[in-house]
């Protein structure tokens, strides 16, 4: 494992950090754009496309929406490739209390694991996801 600039650190950091406020936002976008209100209701409508359902697709093909994916993939993919004992400790650090991480003290009584080999699960949980993300 190679070392990580500290910009690509807390980038990645805070891309696992905010990944369930990220999903909750994700699906209520595809929601609102695949079940949005009905489209023939009797108003112009000038040059939108016909076909709703492709409309939807079209609008979640925009930038932001597509970052929200990548960056949703990443972790679950990393986290999934993770060992039980390990998504215990990843979970507790970063999303047991929304926007704070947990200090890795109180992960030692939580888990039973040395600072160190905490330090070494959350970095190469990070690691993976920033070299899925681009950003390594």
């Amino acid at each position: 494992m190679q070392k990580m600039e500290k910009e690509s650190w807390a980038i990645t950091e805070k891309i696992i950090q905010r990944y369930p406020v990220t999903v909750q936002l994700y699906e209520e976008l595809r929601e609102e754009l695949l079940a949005g209100s009905p489209f023939c209701d009797g108003q112009p409508r000038g040059n939108f496309t016909k076909n709703r359902l492709e409309e939807a697709m079209i609008k979640l093909q925009n930038p932001k929406a597509q970052r929200m994916e990548r960056e949703i993939q990443a972790v679950e993919q990393t986290f999934s490739a993770l060992k039980m004992e390990h998504k215990i400790v990843i979970e507790e650090r970063f999303w047991k209390e929304r926007g704070k991480k947990v200090p890795y003290k109180d992960l030692i009584q939580k888990t039973g694991y040395e600072e160190r080999q905490l330090k070494r699960i959350v970095s190469k949980f990070i690691y993976s996801v920033a070299e899925k993300i681009g950003e390594i």
